[in-house]
């Protein structure tokens, strides 16, 4: 018997009546089994005549008109999961930490150049390029940290989903190639189990330039996201297709690969084709209407 999918479209807010117009018009030619409607909402139980494949080119049509989509199992369960990881940068927050660092000490243009070129994929050695961008800073005063940790802003949706996740039992890490400095921080805002990042160096409140991973190990980077995540959920006595996996570029895509349920916030054009959602309109929160167990549609 083959596997039943469903096509489910979500927007920002409550759906107007053209909105809903909008919903329609792109749901129209398309059969199945039954259309079920919530405040934000569409999922179009037992899809036909739309595949995988041709899911690039209604994304795009759907983003046009205000809405994320994607196509997922129709047994598709939140409780299926046992963890989610996310990155942070981009991510689970707006900022760039190491950019925004960095701009606060005047060099922040030969920075974000830098990090452009390893997000977009364009750089593939992306530990080099993290050595790169902190030897910028070698000497300069890092009293731009605390500035910087009370400026960390959470993407929206972030609060409400790390909620529903908290309660329904998911283990939740920040798993990041910035710093433990910041990752903390965020991990500790939003009541999330742990943190995996890189540490970056302070001597006499002064940065060294140096970098490494947890431990003085490997700077972490894609595979190390990805080697992080197998360990972890083994740990757990599951493999990765037990996992939730969120990120936004390149240093992503292994850990977003590897998952059970892989989402893109924003994300880049190197990331997007390995996510089984992409948040290209809504916030995280919207993440939760893949899953029948907390889709609103399937609200009492």
């Amino acid at each position: 018997m083959s596997e039943v999918f469903d096509l489910v479209l979500v927007a920002p807010a409550a759906l107007d009546d053209k909105a809903q117009d909008d919903a329609g018009a792109l749901c129209r030619p398309f059969r199945c089994a039954k259309q079920l409607k919530g405040k934000r909402s569409l999922r179009l139980e037992g899809i036909c005549d739309l595949s995988k494949k041709d899911m690039s080119a209604f994304i795009e049509a759907a983003n046009a008109a205000g809405f994320d989509a994607a196509l997922v199992s129709h047994d598709l369960k939140l409780a299926q999961f046992r963890a989610a990881f996310f990155d942070m940068d981009s991510t689970l927050v707006a900022n760039e930490t190491l950019d925004e660092m960095a701009r606060m000490l005047g060099l922040g243009e030969k920075c974000a150049e830098i990090t452009h070129l390893a997000m977009t994929g364009v750089i593939k050695d992306y530990a080099a390029s993290l050595r790169a961008r902190v030897e910028l800073l070698s000497g300069l005063d890092a009293s731009c940290i605390s500035i910087l940790q009370k400026k960390l802003s959470l993407n929206p949706g972030v609060e409400t989903l790390m909620q529903r996740l908290n309660a329904a039992g998911l283990k939740t890490f920040v798993v990041s190639s910035g710093f433990t400095i910041m990752t903390e921080v965020v991990r500790s805002k939003l009541s999330m189990t742990g943190t995996h990042s890189n540490e970056i160096e302070i001597i006499d409140g002064r940065f060294t330039g140096r970098v490494a991973g947890p431990a003085g190990q490997a700077i972490i980077d894609a595979a190390g996201k990805k080697a992080f995540i197998e360990k972890t959920m083994q740990g757990f006595g599951f493999d990765a297709s037990s996992a939730i996996c969120a990120g936004d570029g390149s240093n992503d895509v292994g850990m977003v690969s590897t998952a059970g349920f892989g989402v893109g916030f924003r994300p880049k054009k190197v990331l997007a084709p390995y996510c089984s959602m992409a948040l290209n309109i809504c916030g995280f929160d919207a993440l939760l209407e893949a899953f029948s167990d907390t889709a609103e549609v399937y609200a009492n």
